[in-house]
């Protein structure tokens, strides 16, 4: 199977007081940590949460526990226990050249997004497009809805082999969402559609804070900025209906769309930023 086949746990801050281990995790479901250590080497351990639908069964754990000197071979293990269970992790979490036991690293990596989202923010501040914000948030909403009509964004993944798309309007199952939303930046950015891709930090961004609480009072920023421009929304809307028929596109496609557009609209500010 292919990784894309199954659920995968981001990578979260690390709970040790030492910062010393690299660790991957869906709440409730999956925990995966990587450290070293001293006269052992490698350890990963994992640990799968299984729920019983009888009432009288307790929730079970499935456990996975490898040691060894080679880091490669103990995730390679790792990761058939996870995939036996419809799980796997993001490898590419793990920077190049970063080493666990590196307590700064979650520290720069959140500077940077913040950095990042300040950057958002005072391009709206400074815009002298008096639409920017309107067009922004619409124009973000309406390319989302159409990827999740295509089945390129699909928040709902599994490892199941046949998958219906899923329009749910709201920002939900985290894990699983981020992974398609920095797969299509990456997509668009590598065919030079960078506009496209800035159109998707606005999901990235919401979505971080759950990973990086730290994040909270920049994307809370953000989307009272973006909020100003509420009442624009439903104008703009129509304008992305009515362009989208003037260039040819199938009408049932573009129903779809604007249909589904409106109920991601009507769900912002995500939820999960308030948490």
């Amino acid at each position: 199977m292919n990784q894309k086949d199954f659920k995968i746990a981001p990578r979260v801050q690390s709970r040790s007081p030492k910062k010393n281990t690299i660790e991957w995790e869906i709440p409730n479901k999956v925990l995966v940590s990587l450290m070293m250590v001293e006269n052992m080497g490698w350890l990963m351990v994992a640990k799968i949460k299984k729920e019983e639908k009888a009432w009288w069964r307790r929730n079970l754990e499935e456990n996975f526990m490898e040691s060894g000197p080679n880091s490669e071979m103990i995730l390679r293990k790792g990761l058939l226990f996870l995939n036996k269970f419809g799980y796997s992790i993001d490898i590419d979490a793990i920077k190049e050249g970063e080493r666990i036991g590196d307590s700064d690293f979650f520290e720069k990596t959140i500077e940077e997004y913040k950095e990042k989202i300040r950057g958002l923010i005072k391009t709206f501040e400074k815009s002298k497009f008096k639409d920017h914000r309107a067009v922004y948030v619409v124009y973000s909403t309406w390319i989302r809805a159409i990827m999740q009509i295509e089945g390129r964004l699909n928040p709902m993944r599994t490892y199941q082999v046949q998958m219906k798309p899923d329009l749910n309007p709201e920002l939900h199952e985290y894990p699983l969402m981020i992974q398609e939303i920095e797969a299509n930046m990456n997509f668009f950015t590598e065919n030079g559609q960078t506009q496209k891709a800035m159109l998707f930090e606005l999901w990235l961004y919401s979505l971080l804070v759950i990973t990086f609480p730290e994040l909270k009072p920049q994307v809370i920023e953000l989307w009272d900025l973006l909020l100003t421009s509420k009442k624009d929304w439903n104008e703009k809307l129509e304008h992305f209906t009515n362009e989208d028929i003037r260039l040819g596109i199938d009408k049932e496609f573009v129903s779809k769309t604007r249909d589904l557009a409106e109920k991601i609209l009507t769900c912002l500010p995500p939820k999960e930023i308030y948490l």
